[in-house]
């Protein structure tokens, strides 16, 4: 079943994936098909459309190189803070937590609590637990469109930090967040080992 994004989503995940995992490789080909189709000037905008349906499958490395490629095709694009943000998301889930933050860390995405979830998992994949901890209540939830893959990239340091810094029932709140979603068994041993 599929899950809503929240109205104020700054990755509406749901919407992103657009179908279901079993049709992932024919829209995918639809997407790479308007691309080629595209004017010159819409193929930035045909390469983002895809590169969020990528990051919205757990397609993190592939939809880094397309993003790059339409940041590539248009510098406006990187002016843009949900582009900054998508790109944090995606250095985050390839394994680079420190360019996440770097790109997390400035001033306009304080208020926005998704960012700063995001910004928090960073601190926390880079051992900073006290700065990870030291977020507040707000940045410590997992919306309930993420897939398994980024639930648990996002929870399981951030818990670990949580854990180090002596918040035992936000910890607990966070994985049973994403416990909630739906979870590979693998990642579900990865929480359950908190």
């Amino acid at each position: 079943q599929k899950t809503a994004d929240p109205e104020d989503a700054l990755f509406p995940v749901a919407r992103w994936q657009r179908v279901p995992p079993g049709r992932f490789f024919k829209e995918r080909q639809k997407l790479q098909q308007r691309i080629i189709d595209a004017p010159s000037r819409q193929k930035s905008k045909a390469r983002l459309e895809l590169a969020r349906f990528l990051f919205a499958h757990g397609y993190a490395p592939e939809a880094d190189g397309v993003l790059r490629a339409a940041m590539a095709g248009d510098p406006q694009l990187h002016r843009q803070n949900d582009i900054r943000a998508l790109q944090a998301a995606i250095a985050f889930l390839r394994g680079d937590p420190a360019t996440a933050r770097t790109l997390l860390s400035a001033p306009e995405f304080e208020t926005i609590p998704e960012a700063a979830l995001w910004l928090a998992a960073s601190h926390a994949a880079l051992e900073d637990h006290a700065k990870a901890a030291s977020f507040d209540g707000k940045a410590m939830s997992i919306p309930a469109s993420y897939h398994g893959l980024m639930a648990s990239a996002v929870a399981v340091p951030l818990a670990q930090s949580l854990l180090a810094s002596g918040q035992t029932d936000t910890a607990a709140r966070l994985l049973e967040d994403a416990s909630a979603l739906n979870l590979t068994r693998s990642q579900k041993s990865r929480i359950r080992f908190l």
